[in-house]
């Protein structure tokens, strides 16, 4: 083998295990890094992390798959009743939005945490669905707001 044909193959192999890394970021690195969905609410739109099962609600509740206050996180329930959050657990404060099936808000609660909060249970008023979890300020600052309707694409049958 001359060292054109080695030059060659080396490139053929790189260029294999480059499209073999691209497969593993497009396919692989998602699901890894947890899915997330483009939630439109307030004034903007912007990327939330999603709990759509029993054991996702329970550790991001319990802050466990919470790893920054500043990620965006919507709980979804299979049915709507009067959802119950606790922040015995909560050390950053965040802001909760309760929201309706329609995706209505119904019911706002700010600056939760353990330490910030006379109670550490927070019930919607109203039945909801989905409760949205961001950072401590983030509802003021997208002028977020009882009755107005936020806009994202979910999967309800993926709800458990």
């Amino acid at each position: 083998m001359d060292k054109n044909q080695k030059i060659g193959a080396a490139v053929i192999i790189l260029g294999v295990l480059a499209l073999v890394f691209s497969a593993f970021l497009f396919i692989f690195l998602p699901n890894y890094l947890g899915e997330t969905v483009d939630l439109r609410l307030g004034d903007g739109t912007f990327k939330t992390g999603l709990a759509l099962d029993e054991g996702g609600r329970s550790s991001s509740v319990l802050g466990v798959s919470d790893s920054s206050a500043d990620k965006p996180l919507l709980l979804a329930y299979p049915n709507e009743a009067r959802l119950r959050f606790s922040s015995k657990s909560i050390v950053e404060p965040v802001d909760l939005v309760w929201l309706n099936r329609n995706k209505k808000v119904v019911y706002i609660a700010k600056n939760v945490s353990a330490k910030n909060s006379n109670s550490t249970t927070f019930e919607s008023e109203l039945p909801a669905k989905y409760i949205l979890k961001v950072r401590a300020g983030f509802v003021d600052d997208r002028d977020i707001d009882i009755n107005q309707v936020a806009k994202f694409q979910l999967d309800e049958g993926r709800i458990h």
